[in-house]
């Protein structure tokens, strides 16, 4: 029985969807292997990491503490003789000794303090790298030499695409061949055909995506739509989701009194969404493989994207689906217009979308995961 510490390294949020696959891979190894989860000490857990509890998941919080003991001492040392708190990583790693660390990362640095840890403890470790953000985080020259040999290190860098994968190769001038492809898994049935929505309504589209404008790029389409021609067009744009920005978003739309442009916030059955709208649209400035765009496919209907991230890896310019170059208000214009005078050809589009999706997703990627990670377990 093998021993698999999981830590997730985001400290920002109590949990997102980019934490699904390896809570749903913890749970399928926790049935034959002892399993633990390194968290950040959050007031109150989310009731995801309740559910892995309740699996038979060990819960380590992380918290930078000393004993009372320790603390009083501390008063009365001089500075160069105290006590300083242990890493919390570094007490996970005694509490828990394990055979193989799993390091969950939303972007590239975040994951960072982790790896070190593991690489001066001389424990194996992979990760998973959920996105490689384009054009911004780039790390400084002095960053680079010293986090290089930590992603080198690594027994496996995950990535959800290969772009992902060439991108951070540039950003660190060097090459990655430890690495695997894998996909999220998907909140809608592989197996689902949702029936198309009537053409004699107005084409509707839908932007499924965490309202924050600096990732996805919701103002991008606040600012097309505002265009006199798109104001006077039979088209719409749902948007569903929410984050930190829908405040702004919601103002805006009033502002310029756009009524082709509406927000829904979130909702639990993404397939119902495919029931009433012909495509996919996302103006994002980064990704790694949105879990929209796959949704979107699996359920036949065609995508409107931005060539970042994987998004050019599934969507085919022209057959089931339209890339914008770049995240640009002028290239989305041009996309969507491109859209729009091919819109009598959507259905046989969102056909050869859920075609696409046959090809490249797995109906179970969670196992397939799972599957590699075992693999990787050191050889008694």
């Amino acid at each position: 029985m093998a021993k698999i510490l999981i830590i997730s390294a985001r400290e920002d949020v109590p949990w997102d969807e980019s934490e699904e696959l390896w809570a749903q891979a913890a749970k399928i190894l926790a049935q034959k292997h002892q399993v633990a989860y390194s968290v950040h000490a959050w007031p109150e857990l989310h009731p995801r990491i309740r559910d892995l509890e309740a699996a038979g998941v060990k819960i380590i919080p992380r918290r930078r503490t000393l004993s009372r003991a320790t603390d009083l001492a501390n008063w009365f040392l001089p500075h160069m003789l105290q006590r300083r708190p242990v890493e919390p990583m570094e007490e996970a790693l005694r509490m828990f000794d394990p055979d193989l660390v799993l390091i969950s990362q939303a972007g590239t640095t975040d994951g960072i303090s982790p790896m070190q840890v593991c690489r001066n403890s001389n424990v194996p470790y992979v990760d998973v790298i959920q996105e490689v953000p384009e054009g911004v985080c780039w790390p400084h020259d002095h960053e680079i030499e010293r986090q290089r040999p930590f992603y080198h290190d690594s027994k496996c860098l995950f990535f959800v695409s290969e772009r992902n994968h060439e991108f951070l190769e540039t950003q660190y001038s060097t090459r990655f061949p430890n690495y695997r492809i894998i996909r999220n898994p998907f909140n809608v049935d592989y197996r689902n055909k949702v029936a198309w929505p009537s053409l004699e309504t107005p084409l509707r589209l839908a932007c499924v995506a965490r309202l924050e404008l600096y990732t996805k790029g919701q103002d991008l389409l606040i600012d097309v739509l505002s265009l006199p021609k798109w104001r006077e067009r039979a088209l719409t744009i749902d948007l569903f989701g929410c984050g930190p920005n829908e405040w702004i978003i919601r103002e805006q739309i009033k502002r310029l009194n756009l009524t082709n442009l509406a927000v829904h916030g979130q909702l639990d059955n993404i397939a119902s969404v495919w029931g009433d709208h012909h495509a996919l649209i996302l103006p994002s400035r980064q990704e790694g493989l949105p879990l929209a765009l796959v949704e979107a496919f699996l359920c036949g209907r065609p995508a409107l994207v931005t060539r970042v991230g994987g998004n050019a890896e599934l969507v085919e310019d022209g057959v089931n689906g339209f890339i914008a170059p770049a995240p640009t208000i002028e290239l989305i214009d041009q996309a969507l217009e491109r859209l729009w005078e091919n819109r009598a050809r959507v259905e046989a589009m969102g056909s050869s979308a859920r075609k696409t999706a046959e090809q490249k997703i797995p109906q179970k990627p969670v196992e397939a995961f799972v599957e590699q990670l075992l693999a990787l377990l050191p050889k008694n």
